[in-house]
């Protein structure tokens, strides 16, 4: 749960107070604050199938949220990022755990 409220002194008090003024769930938070996702791909793990698959998971969790890749070369120690202008997507668990089990590095921001 995240909960918002103000701190302050009661009124004709010496007494500190919390007001609630605000409940909601973690998960709705993360959804909300979450502006962008930024894969992390190795540039070995590219191929026709590898891309395929990260389509469809776009397709499935297609949202509000700014898609971005980023193309990693360990060997060479480069690496070139992407905006994707068509594509957006629901970071969500599911999301980020469909995206582990391709071997990509997810970053919420």
């Amino acid at each position: 749960m995240y909960v918002e409220g103000e701190y302050k002194q009661r009124y004709n008090s010496d007494e500190m107070e919390f007001r609630v003024q605000n409940v909601r769930l973690l998960e709705t938070i993360g959804e909300e604050k979450t502006q962008s996702v930024t894969l992390k791909i190795p540039v070995e793990k590219i191929s026709a199938e590898f891309i395929e698959q990260i389509e469809k998971l776009c397709t499935v969790h297609k949202g509000k949220h700014t898609l971005r890749m980023e193309l990693i070369d360990y060997q060479n120690k480069e690496k070139l990022p992407f905006t994707s202008m068509a594509k957006k997507v629901t970071v969500g668990n599911e999301f980020i755990a469909a995206m582990e089990v391709l071997g990509v590095e997810c970053g919420v921001n």
